[in-house]
């Protein structure tokens, strides 16, 4: 019952948030952006480059992990944009008050909150992935080369799992931003500091070459340090989130 009252939340936030025009623009804009992005910039140069030249281990070496980074960025930000929205828009949509006096505990609204903006993030990064992995190795066999494990086990691992951290991250920043600003736009120019702080881990496997040949061991690392960063943010925001998040204080704010 709590979990179904809670996704009852989470699919009103969402839908709240595709009314304002910025927030679905680039929600849908991110979600084809990225796989694009990636094909063309992944795809692009592998299927140009015979499999038998000795610059193509190379460039596998160097694209997959480069696409794996920017397909993960690219789905994250939309949890952002989508949280912002989650007080902050409610309040200026005069809606908030209704829901604060609703028969429902702080956690199932917090959570209600949550899941507004991370399942939505959470189905970008993952259908995302298997769209640009099919196209990429389309893409090769039209070209008459090999297939390509898209993304690599790094790669995996930064989207299917430091992903949602990430996510998490931002979602629980945003709500404590959003309950001390009085406009959206506050809680999207404020919030953008902690997006871009959690970009630079995300840019970290794009880094990691030395010379012109990718380094498994230094992806490795690269990944592991945004899952650390990640999940300290993510406990640090969330443990903030939930000893905050209170209808009392929020009602006399409407």
């Amino acid at each position: 019952m709590t979990r179904n009252k809670s996704l009852i939340i989470a699919l009103t936030d969402f839908k709240q948030a595709m009314k304002v025009r910025y927030v679905k623009y680039s929600f849908f804009g991110t979600a084809l952006l990225g796989p694009i992005l990636v094909v063309m910039m992944v795809g692009g140069p592998l299927a140009l480059i015979p499999s038998t030249s000795s610059d193509y281990p190379i460039m596998v070496s160097m694209m997959i992990p480069l696409g794996s980074a920017i397909l993960a960025l690219m789905a994250v930000i939309p949890a952002g944009l989508i949280s912002a929205n989650a007080l902050v828009g409610e309040k200026e949509q005069r809606t908030l008050e209704p829901l604060l006096v609703t028969p429902l505990t702080d956690r199932q609204l917090l959570w209600g909150k949550v899941l507004g903006s991370l399942i939505p993030c959470v189905i970008l990064l993952y259908g995302g992935t298997a769209v640009t992995a099919i196209a990429i190795n389309v893409l090769l066999l039209v070209m008459g080369n090999p297939l390509v494990l898209f993304p690599d086990p790094p790669g995996m691992f930064l989207i299917f799992v430091v992903g949602p951290i990430v996510a998490l991250a931002i979602i629980s920043t945003m709500i404590l931003i959003s309950g001390k600003v009085s406009r959206v736009y506050e809680a999207y120019q404020t919030g953008s500091v902690a997006v871009l702080v959690l970009m630079i881990p995300l840019y970290l496997p794009m880094m990691q070459f030395s010379g012109s040949v990718g380094s498994l061991d230094l992806i490795w690392l690269s990944d592991l340090i945004t899952f650390a960063v990640a999940l300290v943010l993510a406990s640090l925001t969330w443990a903030l989130a939930t000893k905050r998040f209170n209808r009392d204080q929020m009602v006399t704010q409407v």
